[in-house]
């Protein structure tokens, strides 16, 4: 019987089916469960988050326990309660502190009841201009030869940011924002392994290595990327390491 492995996404956009987390998970036999966790069928509370995933997981003990970026805020409540399940958190820390100004000011506007509406802009915006603005707080520094993947990355995420409805991204963040993992991470026993980008500026690294420092049975790794490119293919080995690794 193949293991379990849950991934919680991140914001806009849940896991592609299609993408590298599922690849190589089921090439390690491990049946993947990854909810689509902005539903429309629920106000977005960190307990209401915890009942769809449990349902979702349908008496499923996961072996392993996925965060990327948001989800990696919620995955440490779900370890909790699989002490045994390993874990790997991906471009996150223990709470929201981002460096860009760009998105603090988004993040203050969602969370004003009163401006949350002016949010809808977004939608009859030309891409041209959400783009760019996109590059801002999410910007490309690799090398040429990646600028594609970045462009189908940011794509693909707006797909989502602009099927999402404006009072969901308000409860998106207020949900983000009244995280604050601290005293939770040091309980955890969880083997966990990071995964940090040194040019995030959504989780930065000096926010995200305090994860290791508060887990006490934790492996970080860093790479060069921002926050759309924390994870690439030798990532993976990594991950397949840990994995094995008993």
């Amino acid at each position: 019987m193949n293991k379990t492995a849950l991934i919680i996404h991140g914001w806009p956009s849940p896991i592609d089916p299609n993408g590298p987390y599922y690849k190589h998970f089921r090439e390690w036999k491990y049946d993947v469960i990854s909810p689509e966790i902005f539903s429309t069928d629920f106000i977005l509370t960190l307990e209401n988050v915890k009942k769809f995933i449990l349902k979702e997981l349908d008496g499923r003990s996961p072996d392993i326990i996925i965060g990327t970026s948001m989800g990696g805020l919620i995955a440490p409540h779900i370890a909790k309660d699989y002490p045994e399940a390993k874990m790997i958190l991906i471009a996150s820390a223990p709470k929201l502190k981002p460096k860009d100004r760009g998105f603090k000011l988004l993040i203050d506007i969602a969370k004003n009841k009163n401006l949350l509406s002016a949010l809808n802009i977004v939608k009859i915006l030309p891409r041209r201009f959400l783009y760019k603005f996109y590059g801002l707080f999410n910007p490309f520094n690799g090398v040429e030869n990646k600028k594609q993947a970045y462009m189908d990355d940011m794509k693909y995420n707006f797909k989502y940011i602009l099927s999402i409805p404006i009072s969901k991204e308000g409860e998106i963040v207020n949900l983000i924002t009244s995280l604050d993992n601290t005293e939770l991470l040091k309980t955890l026993k969880n083997k966990t392994l990071v995964f940090l980008g040194e040019n995030d500026l959504l989780m930065p690294q000096d926010q995200g290595g305090s994860l290791c420092e508060l887990l006490s049975n934790s492996r970080l790794i860093t790479s060069h990327g921002s926050h759309w490119d924390v994870i690439s293919e030798p990532s993976f080995v990594e991950m397949k390491k840990f994995l094995q690794n008993q």
